[in-house]
């Protein structure tokens, strides 16, 4: 085990997922993502995005070598969202904020990642989407719609409404019945 914190610690940006983070600190300290992984002892050379995949000894290390507070690693991930059958994180990037990757490339924020974030929490500019559709314009009536929508699934998850989110996992259930959706997440691909 390395005994010694890291010499290049840029400090992670609020809301920065950890993968974003780690990349960042790889360049910092002049070596390959993998490399740096297989440093902070990653099984199979890639960084955990989710509480659970963080198991206790790597968290403890990985606190060490960057000389933060666990409990600062950990909010860093993405909730396993378990509680929930509506799976409302995205296992994949699938949008960014064109202004924060633009002023920090590579940079990746936790709250990019729900289904119900539209806009950035860090500059408040519309997020868009990594695999944009071919030139599609859509309405602003159903823009609207759509974060009323989103509204209500953030505070569904975020306030832990079990009762909303039970309906929310009928609704999809019942979607599938009738094969207008293939599973239970929000964002597709998954």
């Amino acid at each position: 085990m390395n005994s010694r914190p890291l010499p290049c610690r840029p400090p992670p940006i609020e809301d920065e997922l950890l993968s974003s983070w780690i990349t960042r600190l790889a360049q910092a300290n002049h070596c390959s993502v993998q490399e740096f992984c297989g440093y902070l002892d990653f099984e199979q050379g890639r960084v955990p995005e989710t509480v659970s995949e963080l198991v206790n000894g790597n968290l403890d290390h990985l606190s060490f070598l960057v000389q933060l507070p666990t409990s600062e690693v950990t909010a860093m991930t993405l909730p396993d969202g378990i509680r929930f059958e509506v799976q409302y994180v995205s296992q994949h990037d699938f949008q960014k904020c064109a202004v924060c990757t633009l002023q920090t490339p590579g940079l990746v924020l936790r709250h990019w990642r729900f289904v119900w974030a539209t806009a950035c929490q860090r500059c408040g500019q519309a997020l868009v989407a990594l695999c944009p559709a071919d030139d599609e314009i859509v309405p602003e009536k159903l823009i609207c719609r759509a974060n009323r929508g989103a509204e209500i699934l953030r505070s569904a998850f975020c306030d832990g409404d079990l009762r909303l989110c039970r309906r929310l996992g009928r609704v999809f259930y019942m979607l599938r019945s009738r094969d207008l959706a293939q599973s239970t997440s929000l964002t597709s691909g998954e």
